[in-house]
């Protein structure tokens, strides 16, 4: 049955067995098999990531603490903060279902690390009007990072 031009079938796009999904000579969704992956995209070289007692690499980034409605902007070097452990929290996306519960998480116990004097920095990609946005929509305290060059994450 033709719908607008397009004819009807009963197949739904991206199952194996509809017909726009297989590419000659390839797996549905163009991925190749298992084992013969091909080499990763170029791109900046990543940072080995830390081991406990290393010290992590210096990071200067912008930021902002949300305290009593304001929001307080500076930038976060974690250099100034040698001698004493430094929560990063890094987490992909502002007002996402998991990042938003990572980040209250944090903020619930906020207090037992402010106890423990070690503060926390939430880290991610996004700019500073969306992690005030964010800040002021879940009531974090705590400074939120970004990293909208995602030099940090790598």
């Amino acid at each position: 049955m033709a719908v607008g031009g397009l004819r009807q079938t009963s197949q739904i796009p991206g199952r194996s067995d509809s017909p726009g999904c297989r590419l000659p000579g390839r797996r549905p969704l163009d991925r190749p098999p298992p084992g013969q992956r091909g080499p990763r995209p170029e791109g900046p070289p990543k940072m080995a990531t830390p081991t406990v007692g290393q010290p992590a690499p210096d990071l200067t980034r912008p930021g902002l603490t949300l305290a009593d409605g304001t929001a307080a902007l500076a930038d976060f070097t974690l250099s100034q903060e040698r001698g004493h452990p430094v929560v990063l929290a890094f987490h992909p996306g502002d007002n996402t279902p998991v990042c938003a519960k990572q980040m209250c998480s944090y903020a619930a116990g906020i207090e037992v690390f402010r106890g423990l004097a070690v503060p926390v920095w939430g880290i991610s990609p996004q700019g500073l009007d969306s992690r005030e946005g964010f800040a002021r929509s879940h009531s974090l305290g705590f400074p939120l990072l970004a990293d909208t060059e995602r030099r940090v994450v790598r």
